[in-house]
């Protein structure tokens, strides 16, 4: 197995599913629309989610409403019922779910394994996963950025625990940021260590 983690939130999908089908079941068996369910049950502004995380300055219902409005979904919604009951055999269906996923960042740290080789050229790995969102050309430009060098002297190892403890989690752009903070301390660090034998 490889020491990488190459997985975003692998167990979302299977919690999504099973509120969803919580959700679906309450419709069901309350007689409302699903999605009149769920908008009974939006986070509004000062509610307190149960990890402790204040809710404030959502814009959920606006943006539910507007991809309600966008997507024609009422007029979908009617479409769909008059289907199924013309169709005895043959059914549609429809539905509209919001997804809430908590990163939960408070407390984590990210990671930088920096070398500086005595030709001057340098290798990093961060404990950021990439996988397209660009971490790994963020770091190296940090990099060159604290070390005063060029970026074209750096030259980026990919995300191993066998190197560096992975993040906590890739997402929310959150990691890209803890990654290149941990790189600008990373050169700090070696620029004391290399100060007394600057020229």
């Amino acid at each position: 197995l490889s020491p990488c983690v190459p997985w975003q939130s692998q167990t979302s999908g299977q919690y999504q599913r099973r509120v969803h089908g919580v959700i679906d079941h309450v419709s069901r068996h309350s007689g409302l629309d699903g999605a009149v369910v769920r908008e009974q049950n939006f986070y509004e502004n000062g509610d307190t989610t149960p990890s402790g995380a204040l809710i404030f300055d959502s814009n959920l219902r606006a943006v539910w409403d507007q991809v309600k409005e966008q997507s024609n979904f009422d007029q979908l919604t009617q479409e769909v019922e008059n289907f199924n009951a013309d169709n005895k055999w043959r059914k549609r269906g429809i539905s509209i779910n919001p997804v809430k996923y908590s990163l939960g960042l408070t407390g984590k740290t990210a990671g930088t394994a920096v070398t500086v080789n005595p030709d001057g050229t340098v290798v990093v790995t961060s404990s950021g996963i990439e996988m397209g969102q660009g971490i790994h050309t963020k770091v190296v430009q940090a990099l060159a950025f604290g070390l005063g060098i060029s970026v074209e002297l750096i030259h980026v190892r990919e995300t191993s625990t066998a190197t560096i403890p992975n993040f906590s989690l890739t997402g929310g752009s959150s990691t890209s940021e803890a990654c290149v903070q941990s790189a600008l301390d990373a050169a700090d660090r070696i620029n004391e260590i290399l100060q007394p034998n600057s020229r």
